[in-house]
């Protein structure tokens, strides 16, 4: 992409940002949106600071899983910081991939070599991705059975017959077959050699099949703790709402970040949270107030990994002893 395309795609980004958050706001009314804010409950968002760490742990020990398979070791308490100090770059960077690109760059100090960490946080982000579109369309589906919706119902089906197939040709070496074949028509090079490599990293977790299958478990697991995190937004605004009706429809709402159409997903996400639980028998300024909630504290919460950067970043620049 030219730099001239990539600053006409920002800007388009950014005009569906804007013009999304005017929607949402000529919906929902200002002063409601306004009267839904009058009554804080602060302790619970303290509270969130607890599931919000632990997704992030999760997270942590999903990628360790990842950097074992290129014969890299370290401690889970390291990755944590490392996640936590890359959420906040993914937060003030365009979309998640600013949080991916500061895991291959910051990792001097645990590996010597970028590649292989990249080809991790590569596989990590893969299997995330499988791994959350499972639980969005098991969500989906439950809440299709609950609402008597047929076409939500198909699509949930659908959704969960392409993220298991994904899931099983994961496990077989179709992936790196594939990959080998596209590696024959690249010129040689550090592209080459990457993909070269990442074709061996395929055939590994071809092979670690129980590798996969936790890599899976823990995705789910991480989605509910962040579903939990979220919860604790509805509680902060006072709204009686089921946790387990949240836990079903958050990853629905997070799922949209994987479509970059907007920046970071501002906008998007929110109005695609109003949309769902409104449906799901909110208020649409009730709904609206909970999720800029979410972003607010999500954003504070992330820069406690700018805090850490700022104290470790020279540590992160030593080089490791083999």
């Amino acid at each position: 992409m030219t730099p001239r395309n990539w600053h006409c795609a920002n800007a388009l980004r950014l005009v569906i940002t804007i013009v999304t958050f005017g929607l949402i706001l000529w919906w929902v009314g200002p002063r409601e949106l306004v009267a839904a804010f009058s009554n804080v409950l602060w302790f619970w968002l303290a509270v969130r600071v607890v599931p919000y760490a632990g997704s992030l742990w999760i997270q942590a020990r999903r990628w360790q899983m990842f950097l074992s398979l290129e014969d890299i070791t370290t401690e889970t308490y390291r990755l944590f910081r490392r996640i936590w100090m890359s959420r906040f770059f993914a937060n003030m960077l365009p979309g998640s991939i600013g949080g991916d690109i500061f895991r291959v760059i910051e990792s001097r100090d645990f590996s010597n070599s970028k590649m292989a960490v990249a080809r991790s946080v590569l596989l990590d982000r893969v299997v995330a991705l499988v791994s959350l579109g499972l639980y969005t369309s098991i969500a989906c589906l439950a809440w299709a059975w609950k609402s008597m919706w047929l076409i939500l119902g198909l699509v949930a089906v659908v959704g969960l017959v392409c993220s298991v197939i994904a899931l099983l040709l994961l496990a077989t070496n179709w992936p790196s077959h594939i990959m080998e074949r596209c590696v024959e028509k690249l010129h040689e090079g550090r592209v080459r050699e990457f993909f070269s490599q990442l074709a061996s990293s395929l055939r590994k977790l071809a092979g670690h099949r129980s590798l996969l299958i936790r890599a899976a478990l823990i995705t789910i697991l991480f989605n509910v703790t962040w579903a939990i995190s979220s919860y604790c937004g509805f509680l902060a605004l006072d709204l009686t709402i089921s946790p387990l009706l949240v836990i079903t429809l958050i990853p629905v709402v997070y799922a949209v970040t994987a479509v970059p159409i907007s920046i970071n997903g501002l906008g998007v996400v929110e109005g695609v949270f109003v949309l769902v639980f409104v449906a799901g028998g909110l208020q649409p300024a009730e709904a609206a107030a909970v999720a800029i909630l979410l972003r607010v504290t999500g954003i504070l919460l992330s820069g406690f990994g700018g805090l850490l950067y700022l104290f470790e970043r020279r540590e992160m620049g030593r080089v490791p002893i083999r």
